[in-house]
C-alpha cells in the first residue's frame, strides 16, 4: 500500500510519500529509506530529554531495517545516555 502526502500542505504528516507492505507495519518515508539505504555511515542528533530520545527509538529501528550494515551514531545529553546505551540498533552514543 502506498499512501500520497502532499510535500506542500501543513497537514502532511510528512514532506513524501510512505510505503507500507501492510496497515501493521512500520512506516518510513520513501525518500528518506533512499537517502538511508545509500548511506554507509548515519549520525542522530538529539540534545535534548530523555522523552525526546525515547521517541526517536522506533526511528532508530527502521533505519537500523532499511540498512542494516549502516554505522548508526547518536548524539544525546548526559542525562538521556543511559537510555540509549544497551541499544542494539545504535553502533555508538556520542554525549553532548
Amino acid at each position: 500500500m502506498i499512501e500520497h502526502a502532499d510535500p506542500f500542505s501543513r497537514r502532511a504528516p510528512h514532506a513524501c510519500y510512505s510505503i507500507t507492505e501492510s496497515p501493521r507495519e512500520r512506516r518510513i518515508p520513501v525518500l528518506l529509506y533512499a537517502i538511508v539505504k545509500s548511506q554507509k555511515r548515519l549520525l542522530i542528533i538529539n540534545i535534548f530529554g530523555i522523552g525526546d530520545v525515547l521517541f526517536t527509538t522506533p526511528l532508530i529501528r527502521n533505519i537500523r531495517a532499511a540498512a542494516p550494515d549502516a554505522f548508526i551514531g547518536y548524539v544525546c545529553n548526559a542525562r538521556a545516555v543511559d537510555v540509549l546505551r544497551n541499544n542494539p540498533d545504535i553502533n555508538k552514543v556520542f554525549v553532548y
